[in-house]
């Protein structure tokens, strides 16, 4: 885990760009929305790194919020279901449970289907506001806190030690990448 916050934190203060950590944090709500173990989130996921985006900013992102995800289950649930039970919808979805392969996605799971569904309304908005928020944390907020007395004191703990030795190792690696 140390890692995973290790290389989000690295992604934020590296020369990367905002629209590549932007993407990796949208991506990993669209994951962490999506229940776990079936083919469509193994899809997603290796797709994603077919793209160009911050790969620690998504595996972070996943994790923290596959973790609080649940709160929002009823809502996801019933948005799913209300896709489900329309009937125009109904030729669709006869004809994917039907298909050899698209079973394995479980797209009759209400979960699954509002996870998806509610994913990729959401992205967008993700997106732009991820991209506004890491501008702003790089140009107001970096500085200040890496001097600040808080930071400087938090970075006496041995395992907070270990963080930050981790994302000088991490900026180090995204610095000499090309993206």
């Amino acid at each position: 885990m140390i890692t995973l916050v290790a290389r989000f934190i690295a992604a934020l203060n590296a020369n990367s760009r905002p629209g590549e950590v932007a993407a990796g944090f949208a991506c990993g709500i669209l994951l962490a929305l999506i229940p776990f173990g079936n083919l469509l989130w193994f899809m997603l996921f290796a797709g994603f790194f077919l793209l160009k985006l911050n790969a620690g900013t998504l595996l972070f992102t996943a994790v923290l919020f596959k973790l609080f995800i649940g709160v929002l289950d009823p809502l996801v649930d019933s948005f799913g279901l209300s896709i489900l039970t329309q009937p125009s919808l109904t030729p669709y979805f006869t004809t994917a449970m039907n298909t050899p392969v698209l079973p394995l996605m479980e797209f009759n799971n209400s979960l699954v289907t509002g996870g998806l569904a509610l994913g990729l309304l959401l992205w967008l908005p993700l997106f732009h506001g991820g991209r506004v928020a890491v501008k702003f944390y790089r140009k107001g907020i970096r500085d200040k806190l890496a001097s600040s007395k808080i930071v400087k004191t938090f970075e006496k703990v041995p395992w907070i030690r270990k963080l930050t030795t981790a994302i000088r190792k991490s900026t180090a690696i995204y610095q000499g990448w090309s993206l």
